[in-house]
Parts: C-alpha cells; sequence; structure tokens
C-alpha cells in the first residue's frame, strides 16, 4: 500500500513543480523588466531635473543685465547641477543612438557651460556680453530640444516596457491558476482512488468477518490486490478454512461423542431403573486408587444425603456394628484372594439415625491379566425386615408373650448349658457359683379377681421391667406362667452376692404399682437352688428351687429361701437375727476394728480402714457377711453407715492428737442407700467439723454398683465431696456393672482391687489379668491403686511389679482392735512424726 500511495502522489507532486518552475521563469523575467523600467524611470527623472535646470539657467540668462552679478552664483549652480545632471545620465546603459544623443548632449552640456562661463567672466564690453550671453542661449535652446525629443522617446520607451512587464506578470498569473486548479482536480482523482484502494479492502473484510461471525464458515475474500490487503486477505482466508475444517471435525466429534453419551445415558437409565427396581445400594470398588463409588440408594439406605459419605472404604466399614466386621473383611480378603468365586455376607450397618441395619451385600471382582484384581463391585440390600421376622418367630417361640422375657423352655435351655459349663469347670478346679431364683408373687390371686385379669398383665409386665432392673446385665429372668418368675444368677463368688441381688429384688417389688389409676402394692416369695451342688438336669435346680419357694411362701409374704436340709433352722435363726439387729445400736452391740494400709513405696503404715463388727450378746462376734444384708433389707443400714461415719472420725482425730501426727487417714465404707442420701455430704461435712478432723483425711469407699444406680447423683455428689477435699475410693472394683466408662466422669482418687481378684492370682491367671488391667487402668487415668486381701509373700510380689503402692491383707495387719491399733502405733511413732 505504501508503493501505491507513492505512485498516486508523485504525478501531483511533478504538476506543482511544473507550474512553479514556469512561474518562477515568468516571475524572473518580469523582475528584469521590472527593474529596466525603475532605471528608466531613474533616467527619465534625470532627464526632467536637467530641462529644469536648463530652463531655470536659461531664465536666468535672459533675465541678467549687464553686468550679470546678481544671478552669478544661481547659474553657476544651475550650470553645475546641468553637468550633473549630464554626468548621471551618461552612466545609464541605452540602446547604441540613445547612448550616442546622450553623449552628444553632454558635450553641449559641455559647450553651454563653458559659454555661460564667458558670459559671466566677460567685461563690460555690452556687445561681447550680449553675443556671448547670445551664444549661451542658443546652446541651452538646443540642449532644450535635444533633451525634450529624449525625454518623448524615453516616455514612449517606458510604456512599452511598463506594458510588456504587465503582460508577463498576467501570464505569470495564469500559470499559477492553471497549476493550481490541475494539482486540486488531480488531488481529488488521487485522493478518490486512495480511498477507494482502502476502503474497497476494508470493506470485504468486514463482511467476511461478520459472515463468520454469523457462522459461515469457510467464507472467502476476492481481493486482487498485491499490498498488504491482499496479504491479510489470503491469512484470512485460510483462517476461515481453516475454521470450517475444525469445524466439522469438531461436530462430527460431538455428534459421536453425543451419541455415544446418549448409548450411555440410556444404559445408565436402564441401569438405575434396574437398581430401583431392585432397591439395592450399589458400590464399585476401584481397588488401586482405593476410591469407593456409592449410589444414591446405598446412602439414602442408611439415611445420608450425597455428600455426607465420603469415597474411601472406611466409609463403609466404620458404620458396620463392630461385631459383624471381622466377618465382612475376612469375606471380602476371601473373595479377592479367590478362595470364594463371589463375595457374599450378612451384617449390621449403623443407619445415621443411631439403629442398625440388616444388610445382605454381594458382589464380584474382576482380575488383570496376572490375577490381581483391580475392580470389585456388587450391591447392598436391606434385610431388616426378614431378619426382624425371623428374630420375632424365634423370639415368639422362645419367649413370653406378655412380658417379652425368655419362657420356660428359653430358660430351661440356658440352665442346662449353664450345668454343663459348671461341671466343665469343676473338672479345671473353678469355683464360681451359680443360682436360680424362683419367685412367686404373694397375693397375685387376690389382684387378678378383684382388679381383673387385665390390671393382673398389667402387673406382671411392671414386675417383669422392675425385676430385668434389679438383676446383672449377664443374668437371665424368664416368666415360667402365671404369676412365677425364674432367675439364673451366674458366675458370683459366694451367697452374699445372691443375697444383694435377692434383696434388690424385693426391694423393687415392694415399691408401689401404679396401674389405671390404682396404687397397688406386692411382695414374692423367692426359692433359692444353688447349681453347683451336684445337679445334672435343670429340671432338677428348677424343682429345689420351687421347693424353696414354697417354704419362703409358708413363713410369710416378702421371704427368700435357699433350698437347704437346714432351711428351717436357718431361716428362724435370721429372723431373730433381724430383731437383734434392731436393736444393735440401742444396746452399743456395734465395734469398729481397724486394717491398717501400708504405703509399698515407704514400707509405713498410712491409715486405716474402719471395718463393722457385730458383737452380739450371744452369739458373739458376727461379720458384715452375716447382717449388712438384713440391716439393708430392713433399712437400718442408714443409721448405722452414720454411726460408722462418726466413730471413724472421732477415732482418727483422737489417734492424731496422742500420737502427735496429721498423717493418718480413715477409710470408710458408704452403703448404697447412706450415698443416695440427698443430705450425705452435709452429714459427712458435720461429722468432720464435730470431730475437727482435716477432710484430706477422710477417704469414703464407695461400690460400683452404688455409683452405677444413679449416675447423675453420683456424679454431683462426689464433686461435692471432692470440693470438700475428701478423698473418694472405688471399692470392690472390677465386681460390679462395669463402671470403665464413667471413670473419666467421677473424680476418684483411687481404685481398690477387691480381695477375691488378689487372692486368686497364683491359681488363676484371669484374675492375675485382670488386677493388672486395673493397676494399668488406674495408672493410665492417674490414680491410686490399693491391693486388698494381699496375705502371701507371692501376692505380695506380683503387686509390687505392677506398680500398686497401697496394700493391705493379713499377711501384714489382720483387722485390729482399737487397743491393738494404739499398741501398733506406739511401736511405729517414730514413722509418723511429722
Amino acid at each position: 500500500m505504501q508503493r501505491k500511495i507513492i505512485i498516486f502522489m508523485l504525478p501531483l507532486f511533478m504538476a506543482f513543480a511544473a507550474g512553479a518552475i514556469i512561474a518562477m521563469f515568468y516571475m524572473q523575467t518580469t523582475l528584469s523588466e521590472i527593474n529596466s523600467l525603475i532605471k528608466l524611470h531613474g533616467i527619465e527623472a534625470l532627464r526632467k531635473e536637467l530641462i529644469i535646470s536648463l530652463q531655470e539657467v536659461q531664465a536666468d540668462l535672459y533675465t541678467v543685465h549687464t553686468p550679470a552679478g546678481q544671478k552669478l552664483d544661481a547659474i553657476v549652480t544651475h550650470v553645475a547641477s546641468l553637468e550633473s545632471s549630464a554626468e548621471t545620465c551618461t552612466s545609464c546603459h541605452h540602446e547604441s543612438s540613445v547612448d550616442g544623443q546622450i553623449n552628444e548632449m553632454q558635450a553641449k552640456i559641455k559647450a553651454y557651460q563653458r559659454a555661460m562661463s564667458f558670459y559671466i567672466t566677460a567685461s563690460a564690453n555690452k556687445e561681447r556680453v550680449d553675443n556671448l550671453r547670445h551664444s549661451a542661449a542658443v546652446i541651452g535652446n538646443d540642449l532644450l530640444l535635444m533633451t525634450g525629443g529624449m525625454s518623448a522617446k524615453a516616455s514612449n520607451k517606458l510604456a512599452v516596457v511598463t506594458s510588456s512587464a504587465l503582460g508577463r506578470v498576467n501570464k505569470a498569473k495564469i500559470v499559477i491558476v492553471i497549476t493550481t486548479l490541475l494539482s486540486g482536480i488531480l488531488g481529488l482523482l488521487i485522493a478518490t482512488r486512495l480511498a477507494l484502494s482502502i476502503i474497497r479492502p476494508i470493506k470485504k473484510l468486514e463482511e467476511a468477518a461478520c459472515a463468520v461471525i454469523k457462522g459461515e464458515l469457510g467464507y472467502t475474500v476476492t481481493v486482487d490486490d498485491t499490498t498488504e490487503f491482499g496479504k491479510i486477505a489470503e491469512t484470512f482466508n485460510k483462517m476461515s478454512k481453516s475454521l470450517e475444517k475444525g469445524y466439522r471435525d469438531l461436530h462430527a466429534e460431538v455428534e459421536e461423542r453425543t451419541k455415544i453419551e446418549q448409548e450411555l445415558r440410556e444404559s445408565n437409565e436402564r441401569y438405575a431403573l434396574a437398581a430401583r427396581g431392585a432397591n439395592d445400594g450399589l458400590w464399585d470398588w476401584d481397588l488401586k486408587k482405593n476410591s469407593v463409588f456409592y449410589s444414591n440408594r446405598w446412602k439414602e439406605m442408611l439415611g445420608y444425603d450425597d455428600g455426607d459419605i465420603g469415597s474411601y472404604p472406611d466409609a463403609w466399614f466404620d458404620l458396620v456394628h463392630p461385631d459383624d466386621r471381622q466377618q465382612l473383611e475376612s469375606k471380602i480378603s476371601g473373595h479377592l484372594d479367590g478362595h470364594t468365586p463371589q463375595f457374599g455376607c450378612e451384617y449390621r450397618i449403623r443407619h445415621k439415625d443411631g439403629r442398625y441395619l440388616w444388610v445382605f451385600n454381594r458382589g464380584l471382582a474382576e482380575y488383570d491379566h496376572v490375577g490381581n484384581p483391580f475392580r470389585f463391585a456388587g450391591s447392598q440390600t436391606d434385610i431388616t425386615e426378614r431378619k426382624q421376622a425371623e428374630e420375632q418367630l424365634m423370639h415368639d417361640a422362645l419367649h413370653d408373650a406378655l412380658t417379652g422375657l425368655p419362657n420356660r423352655a428359653l430358660f430351661m435351655d440356658r440352665l442346662n448349658q449353664r450345668l454343663k459349663r459348671i461341671m466343665k469347670r469343676k473338672k479345671e478346679n473353678e469355683k464360681y457359683l451359680s443360682a436360680v431364683l424362683f419367685l412367686d408373687l404373694d397375693r397375685f390371686k387376690v389382684v387378678n379377681d378383684s382388679l381383673g385379669h387385665s390390671t393382673g398383665d398389667q402387673l406382671l409386665i411392671h414386675l417383669a421391667e422392675r425385676i430385668t432392673a434389679s438383676i446383672r446385665p449377664g443374668d437371665t429372668i424368664a416368666r415360667l406362667g402365671g404369676d412365677e418368675f425364674a432367675v439364673l444368677i451366674e458366675d458370683i463368688e459366694d451367697r452374699a452376692q445372691i443375697d444383694k441381688i435377692t434383696m434388690r429384688i424385693q426391694n423393687m417389688i415392694k415399691r408401689p404399682f401404679h396401674i389405671n389409676e390404682q396404687e397397688i402394692y406386692t411382695s414374692s416369695s423367692i426359692g433359692i437352688a444353688f447349681c453347683s451342688t451336684g445337679y445334672e438336669q435343670p429340671e432338677d435346680v428348677m424343682r429345689d428351687a420351687e421347693m424353696a419357694m414354697y417354704q419362703a411362701k409358708s413363713l410369710g409374704k416378702a421371704n427368700c429361701e435357699i433350698f437347704d436340709q437346714k432351711l428351717y433352722s436357718s431361716r428362724m435363726g435370721r429372723l431373730q437375727l433381724e430383731n437383734d439387729l434392731g436393736k444393735a445400736l440401742d444396746h452399743e452391740e456395734f465395734i469398729l476394728y481397724y486394717q491398717p494400709i501400708l504405703d509399698l513405696n515407704t514400707e509405713r503404715v498410712i491409715g486405716f480402714e474402719a471395718l463393722i463388727r457385730w458383737n452380739h450378746s450371744k452369739h458373739g462376734i458376727i461379720y458384715p457377711a452375716d447382717f449388712i444384708p438384713i440391716a439393708e433389707e430392713t433399712g437400718l443400714i442408714i443409721p448405722i453407715s452414720e454411726w460408722i461415719l462418726e466413730e471413724a472420725c472421732r477415732q482418727i482425730n483422737v489417734w492424731q492428737k496422742k500420737y502427735a501426727t496429721d498423717m493418718l487417714h480413715m477409710s470408710v465404707n458408704v452403703s448404697a442407700k447412706q450415698f443416695l442420701d440427698v443430705d450425705f455430704a452435709a452429714k459427712v461435712g458435720w461429722a468432720l467439723h464435730n470431730h475437727c478432723l482435716d477432710a484430706c483425711c477422710l477417704t469414703l469407699e464407695i461400690t460400683e454398683s452404688v455409683i452405677m444406680a444413679n449416675d447423675e447423683h453420683a456424679t454431683a455428689m462426689i464433686r461435692k465431696l471432692r470440693d470438700m477435699g475428701i478423698h473418694i475410693h472405688i471399692d470392690d472394683f472390677g465386681t460390679g456393672y462395669s463402671s470403665l466408662s464413667y471413670l473419666n466422669r467421677f473424680a476418684v482418687n483411687a481404685l481398690k482391687i477387691d480381695r477375691s481378684f488378689v487372692m486368686k492370682m497364683s491359681s488363676d491367671n484371669e484374675n492375675r489379668e485382670i488386677v493388672r488391667a486395673i493397676a494399668s487402668l488406674a495408672h493410665t487415668l492417674k490414680l491410686d491403686v490399693v491391693a486388698e486381701g494381699v496375705e502371701r509373700a507371692d501376692q505380695l510380689k506380683e503387686i509390687r511389679d505392677m506398680n500398686c503402692q497401697y496394700v493391705q491383707g493379713y499377711m501384714f495387719y489382720k483387722p485390729l482392735t482399737v487397743e491393738q491399733v494404739e499398741s501398733l502405733l506406739e511401736s511405729l511413732q517414730a514413722s509418723f512424726i511429722s
């Protein structure tokens, strides 16, 4: 385009140059003539000046009288001027004829000047003067004629030159005007041509771009131009064709993809429709990436939204019931390892709301060419309803329809299994006991007949709930029929535990029942038969338990009897013992014994545990196991417990003052009813205040069962006691309801390992591991450990190895009387100096 612009502009420049050169030529010529014209005007002026001078001289000459002295100066001046003018005129450049006239005129001027000189200097000869004047006048007239003629010619010449100069000026003007017009016309033509040369290709390119924008891919531009526009058009055509080709390829690919997507969509829809129809949740496990796809139905089945479940395997396995997870993982591993052709497993899985569903999971793995699984996919089916139906059928066959408790068939089966285990344990020399409790409501027939069978049924339902709440989770309760119930108690250490259980049952049953706006009071008679007395058939155990129940019922309501040949005599003795127990406090028959507690690190006595004894007037010393259950059953346990607390605080304060030591502390057992008293903390505070005892010197020992009876109350009460500075120990730890999960909530100081575990460590590895586990748990929770019942050196060694810091037992000291303790303190007084 640059070349085209130069080509178009070159004629315009040449036209301007030609016009300028022509005008310059005319102007130069005109200037020369104007210069000549100026000189002619100068000559003409000189001539006029010469004529004027001659006329003045002539006039003076004719007016001068002899002597002519008056005008002599003026004549001389005019002559000098005439001479000067003549000389000046001779310097002009004229034609040769004019030059001759000028020379002639100059000669006459000189002659005229001489004549005038002669005239002026003439003597007084008048004639000579007149001749000289006449002669000068004649010369002067000739000069006037000559100059007049020359002036006329000069005027003509001046007119001719002036006309010629004006003619040339007019020609220069014409040339300039013509040049300007031609240049303007030529410039307009060139501008129009250039504009067309630029606008046309741009317009075509613009139209082509708009066409491409509208979708006319492949649109080309025809531009017959060798300039840059031609190259742009050529590039645009290539781009357009490339776009057209790319679009065709893309369109073909899009159509192909659309077809594939449509087929895939149809396939997925068929697959999803089939999956929805099957109501199964699908999963697809990429084993290489360890990523699992869970379908929406899989998540919905468990109550989760689409974004609630991740894409990792643990999102599945973490929801599986802990008891079923190992089975599921084992079956998956077996299939992936090629041991089973297909994978299938029934298990429980947790719903979002916390409940567990039964599901059946089936799947199939894909293997690569070397036999390694790389993909594992399958489905999950909700079989909860089927399982519930199966369980319901099984439950109905083995459970009572009214109360939901096991029926006689299931109870007899469990009792039979228990008897077999007892036979096996006898061979292994294990001494755990089991017992059957046979319960029968007192006066149930009266309730049924007076209030109706519906009320009687409701009473049986509530009764079943209370008995269930009174026994341990591992025990079995069954309704045998009518108002008869049976309880299988397993793995007890002694009969005292049976007494505690039966007492709980009796106390629960004694509470009023509120049924149909009626307040009903009832009780039960209980017969007990221990399974470890040589029974082989469950029917025999049930027979003897029922017999004991009837024996209890014959003694009145709310009685409990253990099957024994001496049943009658022992029962009568117990009744007497209950009567005597009610009078024991008033008769001051209770005394406290004190068993020392040692610190193994220092091997010093650091305190005592207060142990009650009943000094019966007839039977002598009676141990707590023989009367405390009776006290709990009759409600006497509260005043007895309060007396123990007061007496223990009083006695430890006496010893601290007597032996000048504040390092001794006293441990006191707390009963269940005492601990549940809302004023218990206040009563403890009063006992401390009443006996001027520092709270840190008192330790309260509370059993697991007491804490678990009401954990909210226990949490609040223990916090109050701890805030007072009192130490709290968990007594008989491991024998109760397993409150391990509550230890962090209860701010206790120490765990006290029950003597039953310590005493059997040497003969029973299970007990040794229990003790070790309790000690390890206490250390983990930063709690102290007190091991009671240490009687032998081997037990002490194992206790030391387990880092149990505190011990008590017969190996060191038996429970001592006040006098024995004081004797001991006197012998060890140096150890207590603070």
